[in-house]
Parts: C-alpha cells; structure tokens; sequence
C-alpha cells in the first residue's frame, strides 16, 4: 500500500479535482469494472466495505490490495480510506470473523475491559482483511422502544455508556484502525414533519446525552460522524449535517474537536441534502450514495471554480482527511490472516456472551425446573444463518435436551396462531423467542397468547429487549443479538448449565 508523504505538501501539488475526490466516500453495489471506473473518474479517497458476494476473509484481503493498487498507478499515490461498520451484533463481515456480540451486550456485562479487549481484536481482524477505519461506535444513548439504534447503542446509562464508548475508541486505534464515533449529535428527540429534532438545552445534553461523545473526543477518537437531527438550541433552521452552527460552531469550536468530521448522507432522504453545503458547514468527508457520486464531484467542482472561499474550505477538509491517512496508514502493516478468527478472538467473544445474556424477570422457571420435553416457539429466519432461534434450537439439542420447534414468521399467520396455540396446550416447557416484539405486533399478540395458556413459559428476547415491558412475561431474558455464541449462553441458563450474571442496560419499568 502507498505512503502518504507530506500532507501539507502534498495538497499544494494535487489538482483540484482530486482533491475534491479525498472528501468523497461511497458504498459500492458490488466489486466489478464499473467500481474501478468510478474510482478513476471520481477520485474518491474513501469507500465503504460491503461483504456482498465476498467468501472469505482471504476474498476480501484480495479485494482491498487490489483496490489499493489502483491508487498506487495515480501519480500522486494516495491510499484509500477502506471502512467497515461494523460493531458487535450483526455481522457485515465475510464468514469466518469472529461473531462478537452487540453493544448493547457488552453494556450487559458492564465489563470496561471486555469492551476495550473485543475493540482491538476486531481492529485486528479488520486490519486483516485490509479495513483501515470503522464507523463506531455508535455513542448515542438510547431512551426508547422507537429508537432505532436498538441493541447498536450501549444503553441508557449515560455514565457506563460514557466508559465503554470511549474504552471502543481506544481499542480499536490502539489496534490501527480509525474510530468513527456515531452519530453525533443524539438521537434522543421526536419527529417533526419528517426530521428528528432534539428539544433539550444544550446543558442538559452536555451533562447527559453528550457525555459519551465528550469522552471519545477527550479520548482522542480519530473522526466523528454527523447524524442528521434538528438540534434548535444551536440552529433552529437547519439539520445538523448541513448546519455551520453546529459542525463548525458547536463541535470544532465550544468542544474544540479537531479531528476528521465525518457526513452521512446516504439513504432516505438523501435526496435534499446539499453536498455543497455540507462541506460548506464544516464536514471534511461526506459519504455518498454509489449513485449521486459523480453528480456530487462535479457539483462541489463547479462551485469551487467559482468560489476562492470555497476552494479553500475543500482544501481544508481534503488536508484533515490526508492527515489522517499520514497518522494511520503509514504506521501499521496488515497483520496475518491467522488473527481472522483467531481462537483467542472466539474465546473472548464467548465470555463477553456468557455475562451478557441478562435475566429480566424470574417467577422460579429460570432454570427450567421441569426436565420434560421442551417446545421451542420462534420466528423463522434465514435458514443459511447459523444464529438466533436455530442456534438456540441446536444448542438445547447438542446438551441432551428433547426439544421440538416450532417455526412462525415474524408476522404470524392465523394458521400459524392455530398451530402453535394447540402444540403449547400439549407441552410442559414452552420457550418462547421475540425479535422486536415492541415492532411486530402479531409476534407480540401471539407471544401473549402462549402465555395465558403457560403463564410460566420463558420469553427470550433476542433483539431490542424493549419489547419485554409490552410482554406479560413472569419468566423473560434478553440475549441482546442474534450471535450463536449468545445462543449457547441462552440455552446454558434456561437449562441450569450456566449462572446469569448480565445486568440490564435500559429500564424496562
């Protein structure tokens, strides 16, 4: 991979169209001609790692030499900017990486050291496959059901919250690999004719909400990425993303950040969001939909033509992003492909599920008292996943238990209610899997159903454990993600093999 030597120099010499293309990250729909093409036109110094049609870890360190190779036949040699985003939980690796669980399971756990420890193995196994940045960890409490950051987040407790944000930041640069802590400002606001806006005083957010971001910028994280909420305290016209009040004023001046900033500005409602005025209000790296790529360059080329100010706002933006390259990339070497997956990786990941999985409530059948047959009530996923209900299921199984499944999608069917209604009045043990019950109200009323016929069944929830305060459940735990190795802790405490020592992150009252 090429050197960045200079960067002050270096951003003297380089055309202007290129250095626009050091502001620009996007998401490829696939690796193929049209990627490198649109690499060539562009000038993008950053994209985004997708796992979509890659095999294996091997796969991927091919793909991303490859993909710095074309940077190496420019003249001026720039490396590309690889990111991942990717944290505990759902996987957007190749196979093979080790699965750890999410976040909010780490929080679980209430370990600063497990979360710091699974960082920097995962900036390893980054690293390995030729991943130079991760946009986490997402910082942003969260205080409700509706937030969708759901099990990415570390919880509500702004004081834990605050520890283990920061404890990720450090593992994972102490590992080579950039942090990106997200999304910056909060979410913890309501919907306003389509945008989020957040109500509260700034103090109250500095003292609370803000707190874990602090943190990570005290820490020394080495980029931060804007979210799009309205925040009228510092600008009461405009989002944060496009609002100089808040990227220039608010995070670069009162918090004195002076790191990379970072713009999503992909997906609904992309749309009307001016690129332009992004980078005008402050952002130095703006990701783009594959599509609107192009269209942004020559956008934010045309008006730099125009506008000195301008030009001299994208070579800001373009020096903090080379910067940023000189720190990191010209300091590590990929490790071996040995650390992706590493038995040591596995073996962490495995303790952090063991004190994650957390009891909710136990009326006395945690663990199961009764060693009779068990039925096994859960949503149907993709059978090719080897996570969630059929782990749990393979795993009661492998441990000598008599289980029966009992498959529903998770919008369940009249005949589905039917069938399981009459297989639950059959059976003395009923575990009953919920995935976002609090969005799947027919998951939910059937789950409700189960229980007034076994009011002493075990509800597991393996997604947002919110949807444990809508469930009548006596006997309940939330394994906070989908993860095998959540699954094994799962079954290990509903049979009595292992003791449950997770504390939960959010308040179910």
């Amino acid at each position: 991979m090429p050197r960045v030597r200079a960067p002050e120099k270096l951003i003297e010499e380089i055309p202007l169209r290129k250095l626009i293309g050091q502001t620009l990250a996007f998401s490829p729909e696939s690796y193929s001609e049209e990627l490198l093409k649109l690499l060539e036109e562009t000038h993008a110094g950053s994209l985004i790692f997708v796992s979509r049609g890659v095999k294996s870890g091997n796969d991927a360190r091919k793909l991303t030499e490859s993909l710095q190779q074309t940077s190496e036949k420019d003249q001026h040699a720039i490396p590309l900017f690889i990111c991942a985003e990717q944290e505990g939980g759902f996987y957007s690796l190749p196979p093979k990486a080790t699965q750890f669980p999410s976040s909010m399971a780490v929080a679980a756990s209430r370990s600063v050291r497990h979360c710091y420890d699974m960082a920097f193995a995962l900036a390893l196994e980054l690293r390995s496959i030729g991943v130079n940045m991760n946009l986490a960890p997402t910082a942003s409490l969260v205080h409700s059901s509706d937030d969708p950051l759901g099990i990415d987040s570390f919880g509500e407790d702004a004081a834990l919250a605050t520890k283990l944000a920061s404890s990720f930041v450090r593992g994972l640069q102490h590992g080579g690999v950039s942090a990106a802590a997200k999304p910056f400002p909060v979410r913890c606001g309501a919907e306003q004719e389509g945008e989020l806006v957040v109500p509260q005083p700034i103090d109250r957010l500095l003292s609370l909400d803000l707190k874990p971001f602090s943190e990570c910028l005290r820490v020394g994280t080495d980029a931060v990425l804007i979210g799009r909420a309205k925040i009228p305290a510092v600008d009461p016209n405009e989002v944060s993303i496009l609002s100089s009040r808040f990227v220039t004023g608010f995070l670069r001046n009162r918090l004195g950040f002076g790191g990379l900033i970072m713009a999503d500005l992909r997906g609904k409602g992309a749309a009307k969001l001016d690129t332009r005025k992004a980078l005008e209000a402050g952002n130095d790296l703006l990701i783009i939909d594959n599509e609107n790529l192009a269209q942004a360059s020559e956008e934010i080329l045309a008006y730099a033509r125009k506008s000195r100010v301008f030009t001299r706002r994208v070579k800001e933006a373009a020096l903090r992003v080379l910067r940023l390259k000189s720190k990191r990339l010209n300091r590590f070497r990929r490790p071996s492909m040995a650390t992706y997956g590493a038995t040591l990786h596995l073996r962490l990941a495995q303790k952090i599920a063991n004190e994650s999985v957390t009891v909710a409530r136990n009326a006395g059948n945690i663990p199961l008292k009764d060693e009779g047959a068990i039925l096994l009530v859960c949503p149907k996923l993709d059978e090719s996943l080897e996570t969630g209900p059929s782990a749990l299921f393979d795993v009661m199984k492998k441990l000598g238990h008599q289980v029966r499944g009992c498959p529903v999608s998770l919008n369940p069917t009249r005949e589905d209610v039917r069938r399981v209604m009459e297989e639950a009045k059959r059976s003395e043990n009923l575990v009953i899997c919920s995935i976002d019950g609090h969005r799947n109200k027919e998951l939910a009323e059937l789950i409700r159903r189960c229980l007034e016929i076994n009011p002493a069944a075990i509800v597991v929830s393996m997604g947002n454990p919110h949807d444990l305060k809508l469930l009548p459940a006596q006997n309940c735990l939330a394994t906070f993600g989908l993860s095998k190795l959540s699954m094994e802790a799962t079954a290990g405490i509903i049979l009595g093999h292992l003791k449950p020592s997770g504390t939960m992150p959010v308040n179910l009252s």
